[in-house]
């Protein structure tokens, strides 16, 4: 049986986390264990929907201390940014050690082979070893969008447990890949920060979209399908999260809380305009994504040319009025 619960945001969010983990029934099984977060940094900014929001996280840990004082907050490097440089220019680094958590990188840490039970694809895969040590992995996810995956939420948060420099290269891989993942490190706690979302050309070029929204569950695999239905989407039209049912099923599904109709908000998808296009293709095939994303150089040229031709189709001037009508306070040279 699997458990999502639905939690209004109103205001006080330290008492509405501690709700959310309470309604999943997870909060007994946090007495004294090691805790280690895996927070959405996937840029060192700090835009509203587009990473965990830093409140958000260290709410997170003042509740988790009252049961456990080992916590620690990770993330792994990225093609364009190193985990500290994301986790430091987001704010995520200064929310875990003001509320007393330790931070650490993915990629710097020891890489254990695992065999994937019940393999959809990958029969094994490399892990960083606080993962794997840790009693409890938390997966703390964005509410996003994504150009790959149509949405990017707690089973696309663990694709950064992979830390390898070069994971882009994985991305044609990515809706059997992430199921594998799941398989091995099966989060114990999967908390969703869905106060503001981002709907659009996510996972980072997106719109801010205020939700008011905190869901948690025992399950990553049911987390993703309540909080797609929620966006608008057919989880079982999702091939990640669909692939995923078949290693991990979370029938019979029980949800508390708030009803999912009451707070469902279609999303916009990511954007199909022809860069969005050919950044697709670009992922998808291994040559290109090692050209275009592992160069720094060729990259910065890539994006400059993309933004450039939006701004001659019209995108860009409708896009600054999106983020304008969003209420976040966001500029676009915040995002891109």
């Amino acid at each position: 049986m699997s458990t999502v619960s639905i939690v209004k945001h109103a205001g006080d969010m330290p008492s509405e986390i501690r709700q959310a983990l309470e309604l999943a029934g997870l909060l007994q099984g946090l007495n004294n264990k090691s805790v280690i977060i895996k927070v959405n940094a996937c840029t060192p900014r700090c835009v509203p929907g587009q990473v965990t929001a830093p409140a958000f996280l260290k709410a997170t840990i003042e509740v988790l201390r009252g049961y456990t004082s080992e916590i620690t907050v990770c993330e792994s490097d990225q093609q364009r940014n190193s985990a500290w440089t994301a986790l430091e220019g987001s704010g995520l680094k200064t929310a875990a050690v003001e509320a007393g958590a330790k931070v650490i990188n993915l990629s710097e840490a020891r890489r254990i082979a695992v065999k994937v039970p019940n393999p959809f694809h990958f029969p094994t895969l490399e892990f960083p070893e606080p993962l794997l040590n840790s009693d409890i992995l938390l997966d703390m996810c964005a509410m996003k969008t994504h150009k790959l995956t149509s949405v990017s939420l707690g089973l696309k948060n663990l694709f950064g447990c992979i830390p390898a420099y070069d994971r882009v290269l994985m991305h044609r891989h990515i809706d059997a890949l992430l199921p594998d993942v799941a398989s091995v490190l099966k989060p114990a706690i999967s908390l969703l920060d869905g106060i503001v979302g981002m709907e659009g050309d996510g996972p980072i070029a997106g719109i801010p979209k205020r939700m008011n929204l905190i869901l948690c569950s025992d399950s990553v695999v049911a987390l993703d399908y309540v909080a797609s239905q929620i966006m608008g989407f057919d989880p079982r039209r999702i091939r990640h999260i669909a692939n995923a049912m078949k290693v991990l099923p979370i029938e019979p599904l029980s949800i508390h809380g708030s009803p999912v109709e009451e707070v469902k908000a279609k999303f916009r998808p990511a954007a199909y305009d022809l860069i969005s296009k050919l950044e697709r293709e670009a992922q998808r095939t291994a040559f290109l994504a090692r050209f275009v994303y592992l160069n720094p150089t060729i990259f910065k040229m890539v994006r400059w040319t993309g933004w450039k031709m939006r701004d001659l189709t019209g995108y860009t001037k409708q896009y600054r009025k999106d983020l304008q009508l969003s209420g976040e306070n966001v500029d676009i040279y915040d995002i891109i």
